[in-house]
């Protein structure tokens, strides 16, 4: 496996957890919301927009490895 490879798998696997965790934030801000930690859901959902963020920069970035000639960095990858 040469290094770009394992680039893309590292960042692949990075991507899944990532979206694993956003996940997760979630609905323990449902469940603090639910049981009146308002401040602190707004917290969560904060941190979620920024992992939404940057996984969206990560799938962009995954699909130029990918050889995808579409999509460029920078650049919304939905229409």
């Amino acid at each position: 496996m040469d290094a770009i490879e394992a680039l893309k798998k590292m960042v692949a696997a990075q991507h899944i957890g990532q979206l694993a965790l956003a996940a997760a934030i979630e609905e323990l801000a449902i469940w603090i919301e639910s049981n009146g930690g308002g401040q602190a859901a707004i917290q969560a959902r904060d941190a979620l927009k920024a992992l939404d963020d940057s996984s969206d920069v990560i799938a962009d970035h995954l699909k130029v490895l990918a050889g995808n000639p579409g999509i460029r960095p920078g650049t919304p990858s939905t229409p």
